[in-house]
């Protein structure tokens, strides 16, 4: 489980992991942009643009309901696919086979 924190107006889960930061709302990925030739200005948080899907939730009495969200397509996506689990097989290497031309 990740800790929740606010960065700026936005409710973020951040992955223990990773320390990647994800908004909980919209699944927008953040990320605190420097400028390394002006290191005396602070860090400014930027978006890396809708990373994650988000499902809304609903908490009525003693049920908690989950409406998922299948719309569009997000980067995390990837691993749920047939694709990342032949990856994730053959050891986490992922290999491009060319071809073969007729």
């Amino acid at each position: 489980m990740g800790d929740i924190e606010e960065i700026g107006d936005k409710v973020c889960i951040v992955c223990p992991w990773h320390k990647y930061k994800l908004c909980l709302e919209n699944g927008e990925g953040l990320y605190q942009a420097v400028d390394p030739k002006r290191l005396d200005v602070p860090p400014e948080w930027r978006s890396k643009g809708v990373k994650q899907r988000t499902h809304h939730v609903e908490e009525a009495s003693d049920h908690i309901t989950v409406k998922l969200n299948g719309e569009g397509e997000r980067d995390s996506d990837f691993y749920y696919s047939d694709e990342y689990r032949m990856i994730m097989r053959r050891g986490g290497v992922s290999v491009t086979v060319p071809s073969a031309e007729k």
